[in-house]
C-alpha cells in the first residue's frame, strides 16, 4: 500500500525527495517506479531522473535476474520480469520524449537566427546557412500539424525566398563570371527550398506568391527590373511548387474551376510586362508561356498577343542575340504543342518570319544557321498543320 501511495502522489512531490539513491535502493517495487518515471517534468530533468534510476537498477542488480530464466523459473520472477520490463519501456519512451522535445526546442531557438543570415543582404552570409534552412524544412514536412510558430516561419522562409530571387545591380548580364554563376546556383537551390516549403504549407505558399506576382504585374511600368524579373519567375517555378497531381490540370475553360495558377498567367499576358525595356524580363517572360503552353488551349484569345511578341523585336528580332536564339527555340516548342490552335495564324506567322529563313550569305539576317534550324522545324509543323486542318 505504501508503494501505491508514493506512486499515486509522486506527481506531487518534490522528485529529488524520491529519485535518490537512498530512496530507490529501499523502493523495489517496479510499478512505483514506472509512475515515478512518467511525473511530469521539463525535458532535462526528466532525462536526469531517468539517468539517476537507471543508475540504481543497474547497481542493485535487477537486470541480472534475465540471465537465470529457464524453464525452473518461478511464476512469481517471471511476473516480476514482466513488471520491470514495464520500467525499462516506461524509460524508453520517456527518453525518446524527451529527446523530440529537447531537439524541437533547440532548432526552434537557433530558427530566427537562421532566417537573419538567409535574408542577409549579401549573398555569401545568406548561401551559408541554406543547409540548415533546408534541413529544417524537411523536417517540418514530417509533421501532420504546424505549430503557429512553424508556419511563421514557413511564411517567413517565402518572403526571403522572394527578396533574395532579384538579381542585384551589379550583376553583369553581359559577360558573365563566377559571381554571376554563383548566384545562378544559389537560385537553383533556393527554388529548391521554394519547392519543399510548398509541400509543407502549399495554401500560404501559393498565396504569398500570387500576392507579389499580382501586384507586381499591376504596376511593372514604375518598377525596378530586379522586382518585374523576380515575379515572373516565381510565376514559373509555381509550375513545379505545385503537386504532381495537379500536372496537367492548371488549366480548365470551366469559371468555377478556374485556378490561381491560371488568373496570375492571364494576369501576366494581358499586363504586356514583355515589353519590359530590360532584356531580361521578356527572356523570362517567354521561357514561362513556353512553360504553361497548355493555358493557351483554354485562353486561345489570348495567343495573338504572344505570338505577336514572338514575333517582333521582344522576340525573335530582339537585338539581344541570347534573347533571339531562346525565343525561337522556345517558339518552335511552343507551336509544336499548339499546332492545332496555329490554323488561323499561319499566314499571319509565315509572313512575319521570312526575313529570318534566308539561307544566302549574302543577305543579313539576324539568326545563325542553328537557330534557323530550329525555324524551318517550325514552319514544317505550321504548314503540315494548316494542310491537314484544310484537308488539303
Amino acid at each position: 500500500m505504501c508503494f501505491e501511495v508514493v506512486g499515486k502522489f509522486v506527481s506531487w512531490i518534490d522528485i529529488g525527495l524520491v529519485a535518490n539513491e537512498r530512496f530507490v535502493a529501499v523502493l523495489a517495487a517496479a510499478d512505483c517506479l514506472h509512475d515515478i518515471t512518467h511525473k511530469g517534468m521539463e525535458p532535462v530533468p526528466k532525462v536526469q531522473l531517468v539517468e539517476s534510476l537507471f543508475a540504481v537498477l543497474q547497481q542493485a542488480a535487477v537486470f541480472q535476474l534475465l540471465e537465470r530464466v529457464n524453464d525452473q523459473t518461478p511464476a512469481e520472477d517471471v511476473d516480476y520480469l514482466c513488471k520491470l520490463g514495464k520500467v525499462l519501456n516506461g524509460m524508453g519512451i520517456e527518453l525518446v520524449l524527451c529527446y523530440h522535445k529537447l531537439a524541437k526546442a533547440a532548432i526552434g531557438a537557433k530558427v530566427q537566427h537562421m532566417l537573419a543570415f538567409l535574408k542577409c543582404d549579401y549573398d555569401d552570409p545568406s548561401r551559408s546557412v541554406i543547409d540548415f534552412a533546408r534541413d529544417y524544412v524537411q523536417l517540418l514536412k514530417t509533421k501532420p500539424m504546424l505549430s503557429e510558430a512553424e508556419t511563421g516561419h514557413v511564411r517567413d522562409m517565402v518572403y526571403v525566398i522572394i527578396h533574395k530571387l532579384k538579381y542585384d545591380d551589379d550583376y553583369d548580364f553581359q559577360a558573365m563570371g563566377e559571381d554571376e554563376a554563383m548566384f545562378q546556383e544559389y537560385r537553383k537551390r533556393l527554388k529548391v527550398l521554394y519547392d519543399n516549403l510548398a509541400a509543407v504549407d502549399r495554401d500560404l505558399v501559393l498565396h504569398i506568391t500570387q500576392q507579389f506576382i499580382c501586384s507586381t504585374l499591376d504596376c511593372w511600368k514604375s518598377l525596378p527590373m530586379r522586382d518585374v524579373e523576380a515575379a515572373i519567375t516565381m510565376l514559373y517555378m509555381l509550375g513545379e511548387a505545385l503537386p504532381p497531381a495537379s500536372a496537367g490540370n492548371f488549366f480548365s475553360d470551366e469559371p468555377a474551376k478556374v485556378t490561381l495558377l491560371q488568373t496570375m498567367m492571364r494576369r501576366l499576358v494581358t499586363s504586356d510586362v514583355v515589353s519590359y525595356p530590360h532584356h531580361i524580363v521578356p527572356f523570362q517572360y517567354f521561357e514561362t508561356v513556353s512553360r504553361y503552353e497548355k493555358f493557351f488551349t483554354v485562353e486561345a484569345a489570348l495567343l495573338p498577343q504572344v505570338l505577336t511578341a514572338f514575333l517582333d523585336e521582344r522576340g525573335m528580332n530582339h537585338p539581344n542575340e541570347r534573347n533571339r536564339a531562346r525565343a525561337v527555340y522556345l517558339f518552335s516548342r511552343f507551336i509544336k504543342c499548339l499546332k492545332v490552335q496555329m490554323g488561323p495564324f499561319t499566314d499571319t506567322i509565315l509572313g512575319q518570319i521570312k526575313n529570318l529563313l534566308s539561307l544566302d550569305p549574302s543577305d543579313a539576317t539576324l539568326l545563325n544557321r542553328e537557330d534557323q534550324l530550329y525555324l524551318f522545324e517550325t514552319v514544317a509543323v505550321l504548314i503540315i498543320s494548316a494542310a491537314s486542318d484544310n484537308k488539303w
